[in-house]
């Protein structure tokens, strides 16, 4: 039997189909991506090297361990004030050394004592020295020299019309040196205050003393002179009293304010015989820096300045606010030369 004609052909066709679909396609095979990883480059670290802002000049204070701490006080506060208006520093020390005198340092300001303040100001002429409250120093072409004290004949005089102001019958004494410039003309000057005051100064009620009473001793005297300086005091019924700085001593003050005097002084009082103190007469010490500083400030020294008198410590309970009013005018009047103490400063004599 004989195949079909085109047989064959179908069967090659279906054949090739089968086989085409038998044919796989063949898988590709994974493309492999391997993580990049990225390797740090080396990169140039710049560090910031800014030049440090450089610190203003320094002023200086010296306040030693012996200084009046209320003075140096008041003293560093105003000092803060001026060097921050200037644009400088304040720095305080108690003692002072080459090795302070940095070349920032443009001025320096001393209490007493200070032995080298001298010699250190001699050898370093671009420094500005002021000598706040000494005594015993002249000034130089580099050091200013505030003086430690007011006139005398002015401090006496204000105790005088302030204790003449105030004491009854113008019972009123003082206690000076007899061995020192400043002890006489501050003792003649209390005269004159509290006869400016009084005229006559007669009390209306015995005993009928002379007043004021003075009492004068030397600065080498013992406490039993200053003993008997009271006892004399007390004897004329003197009720206030203006101790001279420098004559007798705490004790002493203390014995005044015991026999129930009321008391004018040159510094602060203790807080022991507080309550019979009246008033202190001081140096405006801060005052006198203040007028020197612009001066100082632009490099010139040589200043010697006296400060003015202010009174300070007052005791209301015995000084009252009009009769401050009062004082303060016959202040302000001394000071201007409007009155005239009527003695010389220097000698402590009348002229």
């Amino acid at each position: 039997m004989h195949a079909l004609p085109g047989m064959g052909f179908v069967v090659l066709l279906l054949f090739i189909l089968l086989s085409a679909c038998n044919l796989s396609t063949p898988e590709k095979s994974p493309t492999s991506t391997s993580a990049v990883t990225s390797i740090p480059q080396p990169t140039a670290t710049l560090v910031a090297t800014s030049t440090p802002t450089p610190l203003p000049p320094s002023v200086l204070l010296i306040v030693p361990p012996q200084a009046d701490a209320t003075l140096a006080a008041k003293i560093q506060d105003r000092l803060e004030q001026l060097s921050g208006q200037a644009g400088l520093r304040l720095n305080i020390r108690s003692a002072l050394s080459t090795q302070d005198l940095t070349p920032d340092v443009k001025i320096v300001a001393a209490l007493p004592q200070l032995d080298n303040l001298e010699s250190l100001a001699s050898s370093n002429g671009s420094i500005q020295f002021i000598a706040l409250g000494f005594a015993d120093i002249n000034p130089t072409a580099n050091l200013s020299v505030i003086a430690a004290a007011s006139r005398p004949d002015q401090q006496g005089f204000m105790a005088g019309a302030i204790a003449a102001i105030l004491t009854e019958d113008w019972r009123v004494g003082a206690i000076t040196l007899s061995d020192t410039p400043g002890g006489k003309a501050a003792g003649l000057g209390f005269q004159n205050g509290v006869v400016y005051f009084c005229g006559l100064c007669r009390p209306n009620d015995p005993p009928f003393v002379a007043y004021p009473v003075v009492v004068q001793l030397t600065s080498q005297a013992s406490q039993a002179d200053w003993q008997a300086a009271i006892q004399s005091l007390a004897s004329k019924a003197v009720k206030a009293v203006y101790v001279y700085p420098g004559a007798g001593d705490e004790a002493m003050l203390a014995a005044l304010d015991q026999a129930g005097m009321h008391l004018i002084g040159g510094a602060p009082p203790a807080s022991s015989y507080q309550a019979n103190w009246i008033a202190s007469l001081q140096s405006d010490v801060v005052a006198a820096l203040e007028n020197a500083w612009p001066q100082i400030l632009s490099g010139k020294g040589s200043l010697q300045l006296e400060p003015d008198l202010v009174i300070t410590d007052v005791n209301s309970n015995l000084f009252s606010p009009g009769r401050q009013d009062l004082v303060r005018k016959i202040l302000g009047d001394l000071l201007s030369g409007a009155i005239d103490t009527r003695v010389d400063p220097l000698t402590g004599e009348a002229r």
